[in-house]
Order: structure tokens, then C-alpha cells, then sequence
């Protein structure tokens, strides 16, 4: 059973710098995998929240020179998340 759990954004910046900057290559091959997987999985997460923030962008623009220039950044933001670049 999977339980979702929120923290702090800057918690998440703070755990993924962390974890990026620790030497873990003296350690087993189980724990460097299974660090780069947790790393994989908040960075992605991440990238999730700065979609979301992105597409809220152009639903609370100003105008429609505002909502364009958002939208075009949320599809930049898109691509880059699937993997498009």
C-alpha cells in the first residue's frame, strides 16, 4: 500500500542537493542503485511540480500576451519533463 506524504519544497530542493552531493562510491552496488533511483524519483517529481506551476501560469495571466508567453514556456517545460529533447 502506497501512502502520498507532503513536505516542503525546499525540503525536496534540500534532500535531492544532499543526496546528488554524497559520495556514496564506497558502497555497495544495492545502495549506489538504490540512491540513484530515490534521486531519479525526486528529481522527477520535481520537474512534476514546476509543470503544474507553469500550467497555473496560464490559467492567472494578465492578458493574452501573458498567457501566450506562459504557454509557450509550460510546452518548453512539457518536453523537457517527456523526455523530448
Amino acid at each position: 500500500m502506497y501512502v502520498n506524504v507532503k513536505i516542503p519544497l525546499y525540503l525536496l530542493n534540500k534532500i535531492i542537493y544532499v543526496l546528488d552531493h554524497i559520495d556514496i562510491s564506497g558502497y555497495s552496488d544495492s545502495i549506489q542503485n538504490d540512491c540513484d533511483s530515490v534521486l531519479f524519483e525526486l528529481n522527477n517529481k520535481k520537474a512534476s511540480i514546476e509543470l503544474r506551476r507553469a500550467y497555473a501560469n496560464i490559467i492567472n495571466a494578465n492578458d493574452g500576451d501573458a498567457r501566450h508567453d506562459a504557454r509557450m514556456y509550460y510546452l518548453k517545460q512539457k518536453r523537457a519533463f517527456n523526455g523530448e529533447w
